[in-house]
């Protein structure tokens, strides 16, 4: 009973300190939650865990930091602290000159107006935004809300330490960073708009509604007509609803592109999207989605309309696969973004916009280039005749020209024209497993390579990384390279015999990860940062007739492991199994300064600076003179580099990433050898690999960097199931290997 009183004290306690601001009070708690923020690297959604009350966290974060002297969290802000705090920020004298220095206690208005002028002096400055807002609820009103969790008109905030409660169903002014509610200025409205909100049902007085996320009933007097399944705006003063504004006019259609801007739905083109623009999924249940869950190709969706724009969108039909959407890139893989295009077809076809239509014959080419009247149009579409393949004259592949079953839809962007190949899914792998594994492999290896492509491809259609230009991949080696190599009867008899099967784990489908040679052992996700706990179908084992009881992130273990072959690997007669790459530190040197700024560029939080102080920034950095150690800092589960130092006459930076690392120490013009010759890459096979330094005269003359494997090393090794399949294994059987506790599922 006691311990139970003292927590009622404290919880009172805690609220009674909040309650009792007032608009002529700013305490030091309330503007050090705003300075962590603002000022300081506070980086934590609320209280601090080694803290009692909930600005524990703040006022230590700026106590540590020397902007504000607090003696006592409640005590009142005074003009002379905020001076104080100028000058250590060390603003102009001009900014200084207009601040007062005394005794005198701050309103909350006093301080909020200092805070913005100096909020240009504070490294997170540009983070915090003043805006206004409708406050939905929160854990007062809201059972979905969590601790410190209010809903509002622009989006979920936290509010921590900040009265809330009296402020719902009206109209505030408040000042924000990132998720968080700083403070709130003043009540603007004491109401309040929920725009495009959902109301589920209706009594004649009250409405169900879910309001951005949360369910909440209002009270609505004397409603004569039942309101059930429609979006509406609802006016709210006092916790009733004053007044109710039904959207039904809705529009259907295939989606061609999204973007947080508009939807580009065929038939109707670009149609922009409200600023409150709402999406709820009623199909699976009831959920709040955003513009990023339409899945482009399809129309599983009504797009409900008011004013010329698009306000909400309700989901109501599954996903049933059929089609993907691949954009095209130039020759040589190198931009999404085509400069003109030059296409023709086996059989006639038609080029379409929204507004006309033109029918060409077999052979005839139809060019298009940026400037082209078309475009103005919108999207232009070429639709070929039934069983016509479209080729693409102005882009060559391994195989020559390309040609495409499916449609051809051209858009244009700044940087030029995109291409995207609308095509049947079964058609799609028929050009993706022979670019991905040889046709020469066993039917049951390329079987494998058409369940991983199937579920590679499934997995991305809700990805939306191309929306913007109405596509789920490309085809290069990014996804999953498509067309780059013609069909083949052996590869296609493999998707003929695994139609429809995906990989799934707990019903939902596998990102098959997959890569051409294992160096005899596999990596997890944590090669890339992820956490490997979430992924537990992508495991660390040896690909091997012969399992081993090693730790290969024990940098010793590893050597070991690296320098020496086993024949009992799967992959151990292939070229890339073991390589060695041999390079006098010079030329190193000179090949790492080259590429640093620019994939420095590609991946800035990956690449860090050393300070004079010893710790790492993110930093501009072009050249770090000659290289005179490379130190490994981390290896992944089997073994793999996840991060390393490269220390420079000039400069020294730790690399962070996978993928820079290879193409950091890759050397375009050295030879590399390998298991069963040579040959040069611009990139390492691998990051499975010791960096060995070699001396001459007692200085460091060059590097022998000694890997294995050719990929990222996360799942399947293709060619280890060729060996597999040889050994007798079944498909099925090869990938529970690689992908452990997985299921395949009949699509």
């Amino acid at each position: 009973m006691a311990g139970l009183f003292l927590c009622i004290f404290l919880i009172l306690a805690a609220v009674l300190f909040t309650k009792k601001k007032s608009t002529d009070i700013f305490t030091m708690a309330e503007a050090s939650k705003m300075l962590a923020y603002a000022a300081t690297d506070f980086k934590t959604s609320g209280t601090d865990d080694t803290g009692k009350y909930w600005y524990s966290g703040y006022v230590n974060a700026v106590s540590e930091a020397g902007l504000l002297r607090i003696k006592k969290p409640e005590a009142k802000v005074r003009f002379k602290d905020t001076y104080a705090l100028a000058k250590k920020l060390e603003v102009p004298e001009t900014v200084l000159a207009e601040l007062q220095n005394s005794v005198k206690a701050m309103t909350k208005q006093e301080f909020l107006d200092v805070f913005m002028q100096l909020l240009p002096y504070m490294q997170n400055g540009e983070q915090v935004v003043k805006m206004q807002a409708g406050i939905a609820g929160t854990p007062a009103t809201l059972k979905q809300a969590g601790e410190w969790e209010a809903y509002t008109t622009k989006g979920t905030y936290r509010f921590t330490g900040i009265v809330l409660d009296d402020k719902i169903d009206t109209t505030v002014t408040m000042y924000t960073c990132g998720k968080e509610i700083l403070a709130i200025e003043d009540t603007v409205e004491n109401q309040v708009e929920y725009k495009n909100i959902w109301i589920k049902s209706s009594t004649d007085t009250t409405v169900e509604t879910n309001v951005y996320g949360a369910d909440r009933i209002f009270k609505i007097p004397g409603l004569t007509a039942s309101v059930e399944n429609v979006l509406a705006d609802l006016k709210v003063e006092n916790g009733s609803v004053t007044q109710i504004n039904t959207k039904t006019d809705t529009i259907t259609g295939m989606v061609q592109a999204v973007t947080k801007d508009y939807v580009e739905v065929q038939g109707y083109g670009k149609v922009a999207l409200d600023d409150a623009f709402m999406i709820y999924d009623i199909y699976n249940g009831f959920a709040v989605k955003t513009y990023q869950d339409i899945i482009v190709g399809y129309s599983l969706q009504d797009f409900i309309v008011a004013e010329g724009k698009i306000c909400g969108a309700v989901i109501s039909k599954p996903l049933n696969v059929q089609n993907i959407r691949v954009i095209l890139k130039n020759t040589g893989f190198k931009s999404i973004f085509h400069e003109n295009v030059r296409l023709t077809c086996s059989k006639s076809f038609m080029v379409s916009t929204n507004e006309q239509q033109t029918r060409y014959n077999a052979g005839d080419v139809f060019e298009l280039t940026p400037d082209n009247e078309l475009l103005l149009q919108g999207r232009v579409t070429v639709t070929p005749d039934n069983g016509g393949e479209i080729s693409v004259l102005s882009v060559t592949r391994s195989q020559g020209v390309p040609s495409y079953e499916g449609s051809i839809e051209l858009a244009a962007a700044d940087e030029g024209i995109v291409i995207v190949n609308d095509v049947p899914v079964e058609s799609y792998l028929k050009r993706v497993v022979p670019s991905e594994m040889p046709a020469s492999f066993a039917v049951e290896a390329l079987k494998v390579q058409a369940v991983c492509a199937r579920s590679y491809a499934y997995k991305h259609l809700e990805n939306g990384a191309y929306s913007e230009y109405g596509a789920h991949v490309d085809d290069s080696t990014m996804y999953q390279v498509y067309n780059n190599t013609s069909e083949q009867s052996s590869s296609n008899e493999a998707i003929q015999n695994t139609r429809g099967q995906i990989l799934t784990y707990n019903g939902e489908v596998v990102q098959t990860y997959y890569y051409s040679t294992s160096c005899g052992v596999t990596t997890d996700v944590s090669i890339w940062g992820s956490d490997s706990s979430s992924y537990p179908y992508f495991v660390s084992r040896f690909v091997s007739r012969s399992q081993k009881e090693l730790d290969l992130t024990d940098e010793a273990a590893f050597e070991a492991f690296i320098t020496s072959k086993d024949e009992n690997d799967y992959d151990a007669r292939y070229a890339l199994y073991r390589w060695e790459l041999q390079a006098d530190i010079t030329a190193l040197s000179n090949s790492f300064n080259a590429k640093l700024y620019e994939k420095y560029l590609s991946a800035p939080s990956k690449i860090l600076t050393q300070q004079a102080d010893g710790s790492f920034q993110s930093q501009k950095i072009t050249d770090i003179g000659t290289i005179t150690s490379v130190t490994v800092n981390e290896r992944a589960a089997g073994g793999a580099v996840k991060s390393v130092t490269v220390c420079g006459s000039a400069a020294t930076v730790r690399i962070d990433s996978e993928s820079c690392i290879r193409g950091l120490f890759g050397m375009t013009d050295a030879e590399m050898t390998t298991n069963t010759g040579t040959t040069k890459m611009a990139s390492l096979p691998s990051t499975f690999c010791i960096f060995k330094p070699v001396y001459e005269k007692g200085s460091l003359s060059g590097y022998r960097i000694i890997g294995g494997g050719y990929g990222h090393g996360i799942g399947m090794s293709q060619n280890a199931v060729n060996e597999m399949v040889k050994d007798a294994m079944n498909y099925q059987q090869i990938l529970q290997f690689f992908y452990p506790g997985t299921a395949i599922e009949q699509k």
